[in-house]
């Protein structure tokens, strides 16, 4: 029998003998392309804060600052100052048919989508405040009231559908009782008291109108809310055309298809699922999974990819079957 020939695992170094026996070690293969890598770039944003626009990269900085690259340089005196910190950054074209041909770059800021044009405010869109439900603002009254403490109101609005910004908040520092108490008070106090109103927009993404195959053809923006909501703006982003409820808070959405033919959308929601919506309806089986997502969504024909926070891939069928997993050395960014 010829003697077994053991082939290296991928990533460990190879190496040959050399005339005097000695085994050389040559590098390790490189597998990876860098495309890129400034230490001294001053970046600190999140992947749905960055987009490519013709040869232009726009990054929205968590520093509150819409920064442009072309290439790998900083474009000087083109830096946008936003008013507030980015959760998406996105470029589209509307139905204007821009005589420059430059697209519009569409930032989401709490509750607000604000456009630019020449990296010049060109419009602002608000989504409505959304309906505070009554037992909310009854409990609100209650606490003000010293009728019942911090405690009572989280048992009381805990698992509550589409509550405010504010009471979110309050929930997120139950285990912390100093920062609670400091929150309370500046809430509750004859001054600052309020009814909760405003929602913020959690994620961004664009819709083509037509199937025709130009690259600029116009496209219609979809926006994810805090309140569950999925929003879909006219092409003169002046009103929602479609609404749709989900169970959950988006926070990644990828869309295919166009408005005029039929269009879906995937959608990544913090209690660990993937919901879909077709045309506009919202596609009753959902997708499980074991780990929020963390990494994006992505579709690529009939299939869903996404990326997760213990450092795995998943691929699944738009019908929720799954494909495969692929597990990661490090965690997903």
């Amino acid at each position: 029998m010829g003697a077994e020939t053991k082939t290296p695992a991928l990533g460990e170094h190879q190496g040959q003998v050399s005339s005097s026996g000695q085994k050389e070690l040559t590098e390790e293969p490189k597998i990876w392309l860098d495309a890129w890598f400034d230490p001294a770039a001053d970046l600190h944003a999140f992947s749905g804060s960055t987009c490519l626009a013709g040869d232009a990269l726009y990054v929205g900085d968590l520093s509150g600052i819409l920064k442009i690259f072309d290439g790998s340089r900083r474009k000087a005196g083109r830096d946008v100052r936003l008013h507030g910190v980015p959760t998406a950054v996105r470029a589209f074209f509307d139905d204007g048919k821009s005589v420059s041909g430059e697209a519009n770059i569409a930032v989401a800021c709490g509750p607000s989508v604000f456009v630019y044009h020449k990296m010049k405010p060109f419009f602002k869109f608000t989504i409505d405040p959304p309906k505070i439900q009554q037992l909310e603002l009854d409990v609100w009254e209650k606490l003000r009231a010293r009728a019942i403490d911090a405690s009572q109101v989280c048992q009381l609005l805990r698992g509550q559908p589409n509550l405010s910004e504010r009471s979110l908040e309050l929930l997120a520092l139950e285990t912390d009782p100093d920062r609670l108490e400091r929150f309370l008070a500046e809430e509750l106090s004859g001054n600052n008291f309020r009814t909760p109103s405003q929602t913020c927009i959690t994620c961004l993404e664009v819709l083509r109108k037509r199937d025709d195959g130009d690259p600029r053809g116009p496209g219609l923006l979809v926006l994810g809310t805090e309140s569950c909501k999925v929003l879909l703006l006219d092409p003169s982003l002046r009103a929602v055309v479609r609404s749709v409820s989900l169970r959950s808070t988006p926070v990644f959405i990828a869309v295919t298809g166009s408005l005029d033919v039929e269009y879906r959308i995937v959608v990544a929601c913090r209690n660990k699922r993937i919901y879909s919506i077709k045309s506009g309806d919202l596609v009753r089986r959902a997708i499980e999974l074991e780990s929020p997502v963390c990494g994006g969504v992505v579709r690529l024909a009939r299939d869903i990819i996404v990326g997760c926070m213990d450092h795995t891939i998943h691929s699944f069928h738009i019908k929720g079957r799954k494909n495969w997993t692929l597990h990661m050395p490090a965690p997903i960014t």
